[in-house]
C-alpha cells in the first residue's frame, strides 16, 4: 500500500495493477470496534460531494455532553461503515479479477485447440492430395 498525503490528513491508496496479475491480496478483513452512539443524536451519512468541516460537525452535535466527544464518534462511525464498504468493494475486485483470468486461461485453450485443428486439417488436405496424385 502507497501513502500519499494531503494537508495534514493521510490517506491510504492502492496500487493499481493492470490484469491479469492477480497476485494481489485483497485487504484483510479487520474488524473495527465500532463505537456506541446512543447518546448521539440521530445524524445520517453524509452526502458524498458535500464535505465535512470541523465547525459543521461541532455545530451538529452542539446539544450533546460533548460535543467534541460526539463529533468525533459520528466520524469515526462514517469511517468504519466507508472502511467496511471499501473492502466489500476489494473482494468484488477480486472476484472479477479471478472470473477475468479463468477466461483469459479459457481463450488461450481455445485458440491452441483451433490452431491444432486448422493443423491437422492442412496435414489431411496434404495426403488426400498425395493420394489423388498417386491414383
Amino acid at each position: 500500500m502507497n501513502s500519499s498525503t494531503s494537508g495534514m490528513n493521510t490517506t491510504p491508496t492502492r496500487d493499481r495493477l493492470p490484469f491479469p496479475p492477480s497476485a494481489q491480496q485483497s485487504p484483510s478483513n479487520k474488524r473495527l470496534t465500532s463505537v456506541s452512539t446512543s447518546s448521539l443524536p440521530a445524524h445520517g451519512p453524509v452526502i458524498p460531494n458535500q464535505s465535512i468541516t470541523l465547525d459543521s460537525l461541532l455545530t451538529t452535535y452542539s446539544n450533546a455532553p460533548s460535543p467534541p466527544l460526539a463529533a468525533l464518534q459520528q466520524v469515526l462511525n462514517e469511517r468504519n461503515a466507508f472502511s467496511a464498504q471499501n473492502s466489500q468493494l476489494w473482494k468484488l475486485i477480486e472476484k472479477q479479477r479471478s472470473g477475468y483470468n479463468q477466461i483469459l486461461k479459457e481463450l488461450e485453450r481455445v485458440r491452441s485447440e483451433r490452431e491444432w485443428r486448422q493443423g491437422e486439417e492442412k496435414g489431411r488436405g496434404k495426403v488426400t492430395q498425395a493420394f489423388k496424385l498417386c491414383g
